[in-house]
């Protein structure tokens, strides 16, 4: 009778424990943030080339824009005008003229949605990243273009 017990009460326990971690991997598949790493940013000059601009937008010092740039995007494809860009889009800068690579990673989950959820990233020569913040001062530039999802690059 122990034996019958004991072998009742395991099998209870292990059909507990599939189902929590058969519940965990589902809530891992279905999580709607993507939080970029190193890796994300490998290779970003063979991407998909957006803009090629050799000259300075302005004069005026502006980040961004009084150099030449390139911008990239990881993704294929880039959305009409006034449209979303989906969680997980990667978007690299390389402006010329000292203020070097930067990046914006539509992240998505609860981080920064006051601003569509984008985070901001300052990226070494070879992509990998030095900074990443919800930067007021980005996020105040780029509101600028908030009805182009904060992507100066889609207007």
């Amino acid at each position: 009778m122990k034996i019958v017990r004991s072998l009742v009460v395991l099998i209870f326990f292990s059909v507990v424990l599939w189902n929590c971690q058969k519940k965990e991997e589902v809530n891992i598949t279905n999580t709607s943030e993507f939080i970029a790493q190193d890796v994300d940013f490998e290779n970003f000059r063979n991407w998909v080339k957006i803009i090629e601009s050799p000259n300075a937008l302005s004069n005026d010092g502006r980040a961004h824009t009084d150099a030449a740039r390139v911008i990239w995007i990881k993704q294929n494809t880039k959305p009409n005008p006034n449209e979303q860009y989906p969680i997980g889009t990667i978007l690299v800068k390389e402006v010329q003229g000292g203020y070097g690579i930067v990046a914006m990673v539509k992240r998505g989950g609860t981080y920064n949605a006051e601003h569509q959820y984008w985070e901001w990233f300052k990226l070494d020569n070879n992509g990998k990243i030095i900074s990443r913040n919800a930067s007021s001062l980005c996020n105040n530039c780029h509101a600028l273009a908030k009805s182009s999802d904060y992507v100066f690059s889609q207007k």
